[in-house]
């Protein structure tokens, strides 16, 4: 890991937030510093992550937003409470890529967020860009930003075959 790679799960499939928390598992498992900020998964700590990091890893830094998406919810915070909420998660995430304390750095859902242009794609790519050599970043979300794949190492796409829903 002496130079850190960019990876992305993106699509419409299901697996992106476990592929990212599982790589975050395996790079705990070799001593390496974790930090995962989760945007737009809510505070609540019935999460299978929250739970397991909380309890198993307590090595792993774990920033979750306060707001959840709204596909998730019934009463729909507004559009102006996302982006502000997406704005501080991110200010978040980037001190933790700037700290220096960190070998891996999961931004998950990132990729939601900046479909709605908040924090912009450039500001994240801004981020990437200028990230410690040693920094491994991993981000997550539908609607990954198409100039991402120029930048990444790794672009994963999960893809619906079937799905419950579908039903």
């Amino acid at each position: 890991m002496a130079k850190g790679l960019i990876h992305i799960y993106t699509g419409e499939g299901k697996g992106k937030t476990t592929c990212s928390t599982g790589q975050a598992v395996r790079a705990t498992g070799q001593d390496f510093n974790v930090c995962i900020v989760q945007f737009i998964k809510g505070i609540s700590k019935e999460a299978g992550e929250y739970k397991l990091i909380s309890e198993s890893l307590p090595e792993m830094e774990l920033i979750r937003s306060k707001l959840y998406h709204p596909m998730f919810l019934k009463k729909k915070p507004t559009q102006t409470e996302l982006e502000d909420e997406a704005e501080r998660t991110f200010e978040l995430a980037k001190e933790k890529a700037n700290s220096g304390k960190f070998d891996l750095l999961v931004m998950d859902g990132i990729n939601n967020v900046v479909s709605s242009n908040r924090p912009s794609w450039k500001r994240v790519a801004n981020l990437l860009v200028a990230k410690p050599d040693k920094l491994e970043i991993v981000l997550t979300g539908r609607d990954a930003h198409p100039k991402s794949q120029s930048i990444a190492d790794y672009v994963t796409e999960m893809l619906i075959i079937k799905h419950p829903y579908d039903n």
